[in-house]
């Protein structure tokens, strides 16, 4: 039996905005035009999840939704059917699209901003609907997890939330971490490294958040380490760079030869955010902090480095600059590593493994 499976990515307006940037004609484009433009500038998560899962013979479908302005793809994809776009209403209007589809499954990223009131529409319009799945790694307070219990099954890459929400009613909350898209190595240049370390990404000071990654990065940039943060956050003290998404965000960890990290305080602890995979990915050295179960993922030391404090961090950033022959090759370690296994053909197998339980295929 052939389902038809649709992913819905939720993007934030600094995408849409960098994007409409690069493609000053975004806005009269047709809706095949678009997507095509859009999925190759690889916006995280791009359609790397439902393109492995047409090997188990899923069709599948991708549509792109900012609650807050969504008139970029809803009025190019309601041109495309004839219909009318009513992108001030964003959630209704992304039930129409999600109706016309009438899907077998359907896949939510970033759960956090939909309603069990928005779901129930969901299946009342969806008479072909069989599985409702639900992806979240951030804070979820308890309203927001009263609202998962909807899903048929919710999937986080943080262990204990998804303990949390088996513990609150959904017994199928399920921990399946993230993965890196081969693809991207085709669409970047991943030869030369011209700069010394690098952090791309959030920094946020609320609680469950970044202030640890806010000190670790204050503390480098004062011990005079050579480091290039791009984010879209100002932070008092610390010295940033604008932020960088998609295919520009890997060719900027690809020509580093450090990507620092640290996960956010929500992770308890524990390893698994998307930039351990990013940085390896693309063939970086990636030093990350020394977590938990960071060894379920790489050997430390030998694939990727590890450090206990913000002076073990800097420390190990000189001394791998200083070993640039050891540095690759524990940059090479890390890559073949999560090639091997943490790529989103080994992930999307999960995925169909969790739908086939609960379908009974």
């Amino acid at each position: 039996m052939s389902l038809h499976f649709l992913k819905v990515n939720l993007h934030d307006n600094t995408i849409f905005e960098q994007f409409k940037n690069q493609h000053p004609h975004a806005n009269k484009m047709d809706y095949d035009s678009l997507e095509k433009a859009f999925l190759n500038e690889l916006y995280w998560p791009a359609d790397a999840l439902e393109t492995n899962l047409k090997q188990f013979g899923f069709s599948t479908t991708t549509l792109f939704f900012n609650f807050v302005d969504n008139a970029l793809f809803g009025e190019s994809w309601a041109r495309k059917h004839g219909k009318t776009a009513d992108t001030k209403r964003a959630f209704l209007s992304l039930i129409e699209q999600i109706a016309f589809y009438n899907p077998d499954v359907i896949y939510f990223h970033e759960v956090r901003y939909y309603t069990r009131e928005f779901y129930r529409e969901i299946r009342k319009r969806c008479p072909n609907l069989k599985m409702l799945l639900g992806f979240d790694c951030g804070y979820s307070t308890d309203e927001q997890v009263a609202h998962y219990l909807e899903l048929d099954a919710f999937i986080t890459c943080v262990s204990h939330l998804a303990e949390r929400i088996k513990n609150m009613g959904l017994e199928t909350a399920h921990c399946i971490y993230h993965a890196f898209d081969e693809r991207i190595l085709g669409k970047i240049n991943t030869t030369e490294k011209k700069r010394d370390a690098i952090f791309a990404g959030t920094l946020c000071d609320a609680p469950q958040s970044h202030s640890s990654r806010i000190e670790l990065l204050k503390y480098l940039q004062q011990q005079d380490i050579n480091i290039d943060i791009h984010s879209p956050s100002c932070i008092d003290g610390l010295k940033s760079l604008p932020p960088v998404y998609g295919k520009a965000m890997y060719q900027k960890l690809a020509e580093h030869a450090i990507v620092v990290n640290m996960h956010a305080g929500v992770s308890g602890g524990y390893a698994g955010n998307l930039r351990i995979f990013e940085a390896t990915g693309v063939g970086a050295c990636l030093l990350t902090e020394n977590s938990k179960n960071i060894s379920d993922f790489f050997e430390p030391d030998k694939e990727v480095v590890a450090y206990g404090s913000k002076e073990e961090a800097c420390e190990k950033i000189k001394w791998l600059l200083h070993n640039p022959d050891k540095m690759r090759e524990i940059a090479m370690a890390g890559q073949k590593r999560t090639l091997l296994n943490h790529s989103y053909s080994s992930r999307s197998r999960q995925i169909h493994t969790i739908i086939k339980e609960k379908l009974k295929l």
